[in-house]
């Protein structure tokens, strides 16, 4: 299905859903969640209202990535994984698997945060003091998550895709 500025995409109870934007990122929804789609590549800026969300940025990804909360904006840079959790109240919970992010507050105030690192921010708050995380510590969402990293993984590795350029690449070739 085509995804264009304007949608508003969620995930049913007891689903996930996976959505390829072109340029070499994907989106991840846990059940339960909720995003609007604000402007697609070569600047993506999507909003999540509520729910559990991971960004994954290939190496070779394109373009600006934006990922806006209640609490403020996140900038997730390429070759980087993030799991964003937000609560119906608005807090947020910023989880960076690998990779770097930086979070913007609404008063201007910015932080990177890079691997393996985990910040908490609750609506009218500065973010938390960065902590580091067990990453061995999943829930169902997060190995639903790696194991769809692990096949992107595997078929760029065993094809040919980003040679020719990540704009040249059909959506969907990462599962072929």
């Amino acid at each position: 299905c085509l995804v264009m500025p304007g949608d508003t995409i969620w995930a049913d109870e007891d689903g996930v859903l996976e959505v390829e934007v072109s340029g070499g990122s994907f989106v991840r929804l846990a059940d339960g969640s909720k995003l609007d789609v604000l402007s697609m590549p070569p600047s993506t800026r999507l909003k999540g209202w509520t729910g559990s969300f991971y960004v994954h940025r290939l190496s070779r990804s394109e373009g600006d990535f934006t990922f806006e909360t209640p609490v403020g904006s996140i900038d997730v840079e390429a070759d980087s994984q993030v799991r964003i959790d937000i609560l119906e109240e608005g807090s947020t919970t910023v989880t960076v698997r690998w990779g770097n992010t930086i979070i913007r507050t609404p008063d201007g105030e910015s932080l990177r945060l890079g691997s393996g690192r985990r910040v908490y921010i609750d609506p009218g708050y500065h973010p938390s003091t960065p902590t580091r995380f067990d990453r061995g510590e999943e829930d169902g969402f997060d190995t639903w998550n790696r194991e769809r990293s692990r096949k992107i993984a595997r078929g760029s590795n065993q094809s040919s895709i980003g040679r020719a350029g990540m704009y040249s690449t059909p959506i969907g070739a990462y599962d072929l």
